[in-house]
């Protein structure tokens, strides 16, 4: 398990410290946003998920992730996103880490309509229970409302994660909208 971990852990490294230096280095030299070089945002949501063979469910997210966006003076932006759900009760206890990175396509950083299509790993594990990471991607279109110094951002995303034998989970399809407020750095 630890080498799972740690094995995932290097892969999105991997792919996501060039993404972070080229967008950082784009926008040091063109000053992006009026030298605003980060975006840091934080949505909730209400996700619809069916899983191959099972029941779809509701769920209400509060925060649904942490975003930390790299702005850069392309159309292109990159960002990724954390969450992490832990639950304990009567001596038992779960967890899942998600991790995503997705690139942003938008005419403007900081107002406007922008699609976004990404990778995630989400880390999952319960006490007594096989831990392991499940694959996920997804996509989404999304605007930007600018209000003072940030802007509120609303998204409507689908999202398929891959089966994991291993856990027992099956393939999921999720539809949803997330709603959240961005500030910039």
């Amino acid at each position: 398990m630890q080498s799972l971990i740690g094995s995932t852990l290097v892969a999105v490294s991997l792919v996501t410290v060039p993404a972070l230096a080229t967008a950082q280095r784009a926008g040091a030299q063109h000053g992006g946003m009026g030298g605003a070089k980060h975006e840091f945002g934080v949505d909730v949501g209400l996700v619809y998920s069916k899983p191959s063979g099972g029941s779809g469910t509701f769920a209400v997210s509060t925060p649904l992730d942490l975003r930390l966006g790299f702005v850069s003076h392309s159309q292109l932006m990159f960002e990724p996103r954390v969450s992490l759900l832990f639950a304990h009760t009567s001596g038992a206890s779960a967890h899942a880490f998600d991790l995503d990175l997705n690139a942003l396509y938008g005419k403007d950083h900081k107002k406007g309509m922008y699609l976004t299509a990404g990778a995630g790993a989400d880390i999952v594990g319960a006490t007594g229970a096989v831990s392991g990471t499940v694959f996920s991607v997804n996509g989404g279109v999304g605007t930007r409302l600018p209000y003072e110094s940030g802007a509120w951002r609303l998204e409507a995303f689908v999202r398929y994660a891959f089966k994991n034998t291993s856990l027992f989970e099956p393939n999921t399809f999720s539809v949803g909208a997330r709603a959240g407020l961005s500030l910039w750095h």
